[in-house]
């Protein structure tokens, strides 16, 4: 009797580390729903514009290829192919 619930209580167990185990692993993709924001812009977050020189140097940047490299918590983080940049 003891054994039969003993062994019960273990395959739960298991089938409990296995479930939150693969979670983390088949989640461990990018999804647009990750990187977006349903809450509506505020006026101090507002910014002023950019001059036509760090337009120009963020397009140069933001030409090049980035490469997924990793996640955190709240982030993703992906490094351009010359490695001087990172977005976060």
């Amino acid at each position: 009797m003891i054994r039969k619930w003993f062994f019960r209580l273990f395959l739960c167990f298991a089938l409990l580390v296995g479930a939150i185990g693969s979670f983390f692993y088949f989640g461990d993709d990018l999804k647009v729903k990750q990187i977006t924001s349903h809450h509506s812009s505020l006026q101090e977050w507002e910014v002023s514009p950019l001059s036509e020189f760090e337009k120009a140097k963020i397009d140069e940047i933001l030409g090049q290829t980035f490469t997924f490299t990793g996640e955190g918590g709240q982030s993703f983080v992906f490094v351009s192919d010359d490695g001087n940049y990172v977005l976060s």
